[in-house]
């Protein structure tokens, strides 16, 4: 076998293992400073953009959904439990937990859990969590197959869940060993599409150099 026969093979070798999915990964993170760190481009829902009128502690989505920005959460029964709630009201279990303003609640005993939908290209996500009771297990699952369980603290003090992923994620299902989930500062990145990891990046270096070495010597053959 000679040199650019060589080269050829080894282009065909290198190029099959590209061909063949990396798999998935995800990164767990429970620190804002660290998981800020690991992604860029972020947006945050803060529920604040929900207008709660002046006599009431809540808004009812649970039939509707509610859609901010490009994030859409639903509950799964559409005629349970889905609210948007003002801290430090009547309505407010945690007070004062998640700060001033509004957070989500749904419910989550039994079969039930909410989620939220994602725009396209988020490959990184975060939020802070609470439960109804304290001290209870979240448990998030993404459409990637990937899943995390979060446990809450046993007093009025969220928990904060961040997550980077090697491919986009389309959506988040939030449930619980609780009656119901709360959170707030729903954050993601946005448009950073698919971000190919390192060994992809150096196989597919290695097949093409093979092939430009390959015609380069065939030609002078």
């Amino acid at each position: 076998m000679n040199l650019t026969d060589r080269c050829l093979k080894i282009a065909m070798i290198w190029l099959t293992l590209l061909a063949v999915p990396a798999g998935a990964t995800i990164t767990y993170y429970n620190t804002q400073t660290a998981w800020e760190a690991a992604t860029s481009n972020i947006f945050t829902i803060d529920f604040n953009d929900v207008v709660i009128p002046q006599n009431s502690s809540y808004v009812d989505y649970s039939t509707t959904g509610l859609q901010l920005h490009d994030v859409i959460f639903t509950e799964n029964l559409a005629s349970d439990y889905l609210w948007v709630i003002k801290s430090g009201t009547w309505e407010d279990t945690y007070p004062y937990a998640f700060g001033s303003g509004n957070y989500l609640r749904g419910s989550t005993w039994g079969t039930r859990y909410f989620q939220a939908a994602l725009p396209s290209g988020v490959t990184a996500l975060a939020m802070q969590l609470m439960t109804v009771a304290y001290g209870d297990t979240v448990t998030l699952s993404f459409s990637t197959g990937d899943s995390q369980e979060i446990s809450t603290p046993a007093v009025a003090v969220p928990v904060f869940a961040g997550f980077v992923f090697s491919e986009p994620v389309e959506w988040v299902k939030i449930e619980s060993t609780g009656n119901y989930a709360a959170l707030d500062n729903f954050a993601y990145n946005q448009g950073l599409g698919e971000i190919p990891e390192a060994s992809t990046a150096w196989l597919g270096g290695v097949g093409l150099l093979s092939l430009l070495l390959a015609r380069r010597l065939r030609k002078r053959a």
